[in-house]
């Protein structure tokens, strides 16, 4: 099982799911693969990843390419533009057995500083970069509904777009043969329960068929 982290920082999430998957599944060889263009999320998730594989963890770097392997599992993090696809293509399809490319993609928490034709730039990208035998793409992005001044205020991430339902909607004609589903996070506040998060998936069509 191959997968692909976009703008994956640190990767830590993807990380602990990986070894859970391992543990889960001992004879399913897991390949996860992180492109980041922060040298210093990079060097965090390296480390990371090493505490948890443990000692016996084995440690590759070449280059802007660092691999950690331990028994069914490889983590790559590449220091990479995400919006590079020429460059980002080829680490998904430079040779067996990642020819087919990946079977899960996923980008969270980086849509939020796109506009619409950069995040649709993106998922196209990220379609590209699925198996050919069938993938799953995933992205997602705060909602307009979010209750999000403590971060634009306090934070001082003025730059995020949080985006309506019908916002979202809009994005999926990036990859518009594809099959979409969308999953909404909800938080309960005193005005009552909002949705914070927005999933969107899909399938290319033909991993839906």
């Amino acid at each position: 099982m191959r997968i692909a982290g976009i703008a994956g920082g640190a990767a830590w999430p993807d990380v602990q799911a990986v070894c859970e998957l391992s543990k889960a599944r001992p004879g399913l060889r897991i390949e996860l693969d992180v492109f980041d263009f922060d040298l210093a999320a990079i060097e965090l998730g390296v480390r990371r990843t090493l505490d948890a594989l443990g000692d016996d963890a084995r440690l590759h770097v070449n280059g802007t390419e660092s691999t950690i392997s331990k028994g069914n599992i490889g983590v790559r993090f590449f220091l990479q533009d995400i919006t590079d696809q020429e460059g980002m293509t080829a680490h998904a399809r430079n040779e067996a057995p990642r020819s087919h490319g990946y079977d899960l993609v996923e980008a969270i928490g980086i849509m939020e500083y796109f506009d619409d034709a950069g995040a649709m730039a993106l998922i196209e990208g990220m379609s590209s970069l699925l198996s050919d035998r069938g993938g799953t793409g995933v992205i997602a992005n705060m909602t307009a509904y979010h209750d999000y001044v403590q971060i634009l205020g306090v934070i001082g991430w003025r730059l995020l777009r949080p985006r309506t339902i019908e916002e979202l909607s809009v994005l999926t004609g990036a990859v518009p043969d594809a099959t979409w589903t969308t999953e909404l996070i909800r938080d309960s506040t005193p005005s009552g329960d909002t949705a914070s998060y927005a999933f969107l998936t899909w399938k290319p069509p033909q991993a839906a068929e």
